[in-house]
């Protein structure tokens, strides 16, 4: 399957935005771009605009066609689709994310998971912090978490 790849510039960084023709298969943070161009497809242009979107505060939930790899296992896949009924705004601990999977005393693999995470804003592991209010890791970094769950504190006018 041929996969798109394009990048954009965030406040929390050069994301790599990945697709196929119908999904979204990927957003991670680079250093650099690989390539020397940016592609683009109807998801790359959708995914470009609801990053706007949402880095103005304008976007709560994104609605793009997503796509888990095959290569996900069924606990990763448990923790990144739970992701997603965290409230934008809000955060929840490793331990709740345990509890709505129906995994307790899985803290640690979530926090794999989450570190795991091929859609990084889209499926918003920012939001998940530590049971003593901690922010705990963030595979873009503690600045980006912050920077994140701060701009989503900004009441939207």
């Amino acid at each position: 399957m041929p996969f798109h790849i394009a990048y954009y510039p965030s406040p929390i960084g050069l994301l790599e935005l990945k697709a196929s023709a119908t999904h979204l298969v990927g957003i991670r943070v680079v250093d650099a771009m690989e390539k020397e161009y940016n592609e683009s497809s109807a998801i790359i242009d959708i995914c470009r605009r609801q990053l706007n979107l949402y880095f103005a505060n304008q976007l709560s939930e994104f609605t793009i066609p997503v796509h888990f790899s095959e290569n996900s296992s069924s606990f990763n896949s448990k923790v990144w689709q739970a992701l997603m009924t965290i409230p934008y705004g809000s955060t929840v601990s490793y331990q709740k994310i345990a509890t709505i999977i129906e995994h307790p005393h899985s803290e640690r693999a979530i926090g794999n998971a989450c570190r795991k995470n091929p859609l990084l804003v889209v499926f918003p592991c920012h939001r998940v912090v530590r049971t003593d209010g901690k922010l705990g890791g963030y595979v873009a970094g503690i600045e980006a978490k912050q920077y994140l769950l701060n701009m989503e504190q900004i009441k939207k006018s």
